[in-house]
């Protein structure tokens, strides 16, 4: 008889010495039948407070033999694996968990789970298949915020962005349980949801390998799954689509999410996801297929600049993004103008004003009207900006050269200034901004 084999015949004893029971003040005792399913609808769709009442439930094999004879058998397959009767897995480094590792009777009940799911034979090979493979695959989700496109979009081989459903019940299972989050849970519905596969090696780990310092690098190797590129940075694409669609996108929802499959996971702590603060009521932007193809050209050129000229575009990025998703016109005009003064004035000198639109219609423009008409507009942007600093309060319109505009028109022309001078600098570098002057 092979290990498979007798690994089969031990789950199927298991199973019917099954007892299955919730925790709590709601204390109830499943059928098998019922409890399978509750796993396979959990599965199939996006079910929080389904999922909720799965993890309250405990599998107890209520046959000592049964029990003893299935655990010693994992203890010996694993053996390599366990130290104190504990055992660490790539769940632990995809989505957190205890250092020293996890009980060894944790995998039992995911065994027990799978084969009350899907069967004995098929959960036997799933659990040799993760004996003789040492890398474990996963996904790395984003959601999109605040924006929906038309249709999914492949940007590399590994790496593509997803249409959510706006219908709630036809979500997918892998999004995290956020339903006490009020209002969280419904900005999922027809967002756009950036999927990156990725894979974590080893599977299963002895805890005596891992470090004893929280300063110490984890003993895993994480690794994107594309043959078009080493790594994919969904905080920097978020960026770069920022700065081809002139508006705010950001990473507002992410989290990592394991194959229900995977007999080395649902072990972790917490729901394994993050969120940023979003505005109500719930709105999304639509991006087109020509935007997000801009973004890959943006994308890739940041990737390519060097770290130090990167780190010096971060505030000048980072104050535009924020310009296009504030709500008044007094922090549009000081996020604009920090954006600008990085950028234009890294000296922190004297003159900033004079210097800022010198540079700016220098290195922007070549025709000498464009030059002073440039230079003019970025000097009524300055003073709206001294106004804005010093007394909280702009005018509702300026004047530029012969003509007046309003304070958003201002702020419009200027954040194209701003976008033109980023993406010039992306293109083609920082200039000597002492020999701009000069030209």
């Amino acid at each position: 008889m092979s290990t498979t084999q007798e690994l089969e015949e031990l789950l199927d004893r298991a199973v019917q010495n099954l007892v299955i029971r919730r925790r709590g003040q709601l204390a109830t005792q499943y059928s098998v039948a019922s409890y399978r399913q509750a796993l396979q609808e959990v599965r199939r769709r996006y079910a929080p407070d389904l999922k909720i009442v799965l993890e309250l439930c405990d599998i107890e094999i209520t046959d000592p033999s049964a029990r003893d004879t299935l655990l010693n058998f994992l203890r010996t397959a694993l053996q390599e694996y366990i130290h104190e009767d504990r055992i660490q897995t790539a769940g632990f480094a995809i989505r957190g968990g205890p250092s020293n590792g996890f009980p060894i009777d944790y995998l039992t009940k995911k065994l027990l789970e799978l084969t009350v799911a899907l069967g004995s034979r098929r959960t036997a090979a799933l659990f040799a298949g993760a004996l003789a493979t040492p890398t474990c695959r996963f996904q790395e989700f984003t959601l999109l915020g605040d924006i929906k496109i038309g249709e999914p979009i492949e940007l590399y081989d590994g790496v593509r962005i997803e249409v959510l459903p706006t219908d709630k019940q036809t979500l997918p299972s892998h999004l995290p349980m956020v339903h006490f989050e009020d209002g969280l849970e419904g900005r999922f519905q027809g967002g756009a949801l950036l999927v990156v596969e990725a894979s974590v090696t080893p599977r299963f780990m002895n805890p005596q390998a891992m470090p004893h310092t929280l300063d110490a690098d984890l003993p895993f190797r994480f690794a994107h799954q594309s043959r078009d590129l080493e790594i994919f940075n969904a905080e920097e694409f978020c960026n770069a689509l920022s700065l081809a669609a002139k508006t705010k996108v950001y990473p507002s929802v992410q989290w990592r999410s394991i194959p229900h499959d995977e007999v080395a996971g649902n072990w972790g702590i917490g729901s394994g996801y993050s969120w940023r603060s979003y505005r109500s009521p719930h709105t999304l932007t639509k991006i087109t297929d020509e935007q997000v193809g801009e973004a890959k050209t943006v994308y890739e050129s940041l990737a390519a600049m060097t770290p130090d000229a990167r780190a010096r575009l971060s505030v000048p990025i980072d104050r535009l993004i924020e310009s296009w998703g504030s709500k008044g016109h007094v922090d549009q005009i000081i996020d604009l103008a920090i954006a600008l003064e990085s950028l234009y004035l890294p000296e922190h000198d004297s003159e900033m004003s004079y210097r800022l639109r010198n540079r700016g219609a220098r290195f922007l423009e070549a025709d000498l009207t464009e030059r002073r008409a440039l230079a003019g507009q970025l000097k009524t942007f300055y003073t709206a900006r001294s106004r804005a600093v010093h007394t909280g309060k702009i005018p509702d319109t300026h004047k530029i050269g012969s003509r007046r505009v309003t304070t958003s028109d201002l702020i419009t022309m200027t954040q194209e200034v701003c976008l033109r001078s980023i993406r010039q600098v992306i293109d083609g570098g920082f200039p000597d901004w002492d020999t701009v002057e000069l030209s």
